[in-house]
């Protein structure tokens, strides 16, 4: 899935839009466009950030030279969903892979909620990951019968059929139910609000979306030079 946008997020706002991420109830409107946090925090934050970085994710110099200018939408929703899976103590080895393999599933699953905020049944999905690392060791069988990292939707009036055998989730591992389609609403609407990116970002992401069913899923350059 090509990233074709030259809209960019500047590199100087990517803090504020962490913190946006981490400190906004999913859906809902950021209560402030400038969010505040002592120097520690963001100092901590940075770091944060810059593991992330580590792992060649957004995206790397190689494959992207103007990332150090800034991100796109499509890289701020991949930072997105990484910051989502390491708040909820996913390590960033676990987080990174998760996010790289299922982004196309990630963003069909965000996109009905940018342009809605109280989008239809059938439009408001959350995605759940099955990790399963305990039941992998004790079942192999089962294990070896389901893709690792797999990461599946599931309407929101639907949750409480997460271990139902009707759902494409496998009968055991846990479940870590992840609102990536409100987290991905509140962010953009942030972002517009500040007018940090045109419409025409959100425009071109879904242009992206549209094209790419029939690409192979995202491998960083350090993944593809293993498969050679």
């Amino acid at each position: 899935m090509a990233d074709t946008s030259h809209h960019r997020l500047s590199a100087a706002h990517l803090d504020d839009l962490a913190i946006v991420i981490l400190t906004t109830p999913p859906g809902s409107d950021p209560t402030a466009t400038h969010p505040e946090l002592d120097e520690d925090s963001r100092a901590r934050l940075r770091t944060r950030l810059k593991l992330i970085s580590r792992h060649d994710w957004p995206a790397n110099m190689k494959e992207d030279p103007a990332i150090r200018r800034g991100y796109t939408l499509r890289q701020c929703f991949r930072l997105m969903t990484v910051l989502l899976l390491l708040d909820a103590h996913v390590p960033p080895s676990v987080a990174v892979p998760i996010a790289r393999s299922n982004e196309l599933l990630f963003l069909r699953t965000i996109a009905p909620r940018l342009t809605s905020k109280q989008p239809s049944a059938a439009d408001d999905s959350i995605a759940v990951v099955v990790l399963g690392q305990l039941w992998e060791w004790v079942d192999v069988i089962a294990s070896a019968a389901a893709d690792p990292y797999r990461v599946r939707t599931i309407a929101r009036a639907e949750l409480s059929t997460l271990w139902s055998s009707d759902q494409a989730l496998g009968s055991a591992g846990q479940r870590l139910v992840i609102d990536v389609g409100g987290a991905g609403r509140t962010m953009w609407h942030w972002i517009r609000v500040r007018g940090l990116m045109p419409e025409d970002a959100l425009t071109d992401l879904f242009t992206e979306i549209e094209n790419a069913s029939a690409e192979p899923p995202y491998r960083s350059a350090g993944e593809r030079s293993k498969r050679r």
